[in-house]
């Protein structure tokens, strides 16, 4: 075939690269060379924008045989959803961020049309490269506490820098009205392996340090030692939770005993006038006389996080409740990748730990 494109080609206006099936996508010259069919476009426009994907990191360096597959159509959505948000880094590695109006308006779609391909060339020009590993992790221990017999009890939390920072002002917030937020955390940051424990999804923003399980105590009292195991002192019990229905959907709100009781924090609660939830017991007890805050709404009053419902069989496995989850509620990614590579988790490494497949690379987070 005779090459009538433009050998840029970016510049060809009516550019339209695509996948539907093994029998129905596009081949340029080179390919139709290399499988030894018919080309479908001119000249080497799959191969070179396959080049382009590889640079960009988007593709293995394999992958320029110049037949617009399924992988490539996959590297093309991957890419056309990237341009579209305003995370940036460059080839060494520093975060370049872009304002909303500097962002691909196109669709991600998986078809390379001129306005994609412009794209591509603006971020090879720009020196732009995939943003794996655009946010860094940061971490700090929130809350040592002994129990009864003297053990230590600690947790580090582990959360994506920018949210790091918006859990750390909801803290001072909440500390402000007398509540509390101190640790030992449960999950933050999980360790990358897929998990099957009951009431886990494989899918948790746990993964991608968006999400925290605030300090769960079951018991009537706390022990916590200011200077020491010797020192440890016994405490009233600060969390008392309440369960919502929604529909058919159950969530929970939490009560905090403040740290003052003498009228100058939170609201009143007259005793037996409000129930809360004994997940050991498995039924409504009355909160205890007291001053209280509504620790939900302070933590969702900012706007950045928000609590998840109960998932289905609750009642018969309390790991279900979540009760005391919550996780960032802005900026969600479209797949379960975007927000791993956010924090530097490559598709090899995702892949090797468990999710090894298109799907579940590609299935919504949370």
């Amino acid at each position: 075939m005779a090459d009538e494109s433009p050998k840029e080609y970016w510049k060809d206006g009516s550019l339209n690269l695509y996948f539907k099936d093994v029998k129905d996508c596009s081949l340029d010259d080179q390919g139709a060379k290399k499988y030894k069919k018919k080309a479908t476009v001119p000249g080497t426009p799959v191969k070179d924008l396959q080049k382009d994907l590889i640079a960009l990191g988007y593709l293995e360096a394999v992958s320029d045989d110049g037949y617009y597959g399924r992988g490539c159509a996959r590297a093309v959505t991957r890419f056309q959803r990237h341009a579209g948000r305003v995370y940036r880094i460059g080839q060494d590695k520093k975060p370049c961020d872009v304002s909303a109006t500097e962002t691909f308006s196109g669709k991600a779609d998986g078809v390379c049309n001129q306005a994609t391909a412009t794209e591509v060339r603006k971020w090879i020009d720009k020196k732009w490269i995939l943003p794996c590993g655009r946010f860094q992790i940061k971490e700090k221990v929130w809350g040592t506490r002994y129990d009864e017999g003297g053990k230590v009890i600690t947790g580090k939390i582990k959360l994506r820098e920018d949210i790091f920072d918006a859990w750390d002002k909801v803290i001072t917030h909440v500390h402000s009205l007398g509540g509390t937020l101190d640790g030992p955390y449960g999950d933050c940051l999980r360790v990358l392996q897929k998990m099957k424990k009951g009431g886990t999804s494989g899918y948790s923003f746990h993964y991608s340090g968006r999400a925290v399980d605030i300090y769960q105590d079951f018991t009537k009292t706390s022990w916590y030692g200011p200077k020491g195991k010797d020192d440890k002192i016994k405490v009233q019990r600060r969390y008392f939770v309440q369960k919502e229905d929604v529909g058919e959907k159950v969530f929970w709100r939490i009560l905090c005993w403040t740290e003052k009781q003498d009228g100058t924090q939170g609201f009143l609660v007259e005793a037996k006038t409000k129930s809360h939830w004994g997940f050991m017991e498995g039924k409504d007890s009355y909160v205890p006389k007291g001053y209280y805050i509504d620790l939900t709404a302070e933590i969702e009053s900012t706007g950045d996080f928000e609590r998840i419902k109960a998932i289905t069989g609750w009642e018969d496995n309390s790991n279900k409740a979540e009760w005391w989850h919550f996780q960032y509620a802005k900026d969600k990614q479209a797949t379960f990748e975007d927000e791993l590579e956010l924090i530097g988790f490559t598709e090899k490494k995702i892949r090797d730990s468990g999710w090894n497949t298109d799907a579940a690379l590609d299935h919504t987070p949370g």
